[in-house]
């Protein structure tokens, strides 16, 4: 059998199988739909890693202070105060 005839009977049935999917397919793939529902969260808090002091106030950080809840501040200085 010559090569060229060999890749038509190859090529053949391949041709009509993407000629004859997008026919058929639709109606198989409709009951492959998922439909997606969603969640409703709660994000007030969802950046509130470490409580503040504040959190009464509405959280104001940026105007006010917060020394004792301060990420930044080392605890064991405290350790380190002189006698008077």
């Amino acid at each position: 059998m010559p090569p060229r005839v060999r890749s038509l009977r190859l090529t053949l049935p391949l041709l009509l199988l993407a000629l004859w999917a997008p026919i058929a397919g639709p109606a198989d793939v409709q009951a492959q739909i998922i439909s997606l529902r969603t969640v409703p969260l709660a994000a007030g808090n969802q950046f509130g890693l470490a409580p503040s002091l504040t959190a009464g106030m509405g959280g104001a950080t940026i105007a006010l202070a917060d020394e004792w809840a301060d990420p930044f501040s080392n605890p064991a200085l405290g350790m380190a105060l002189e006698q008077s």
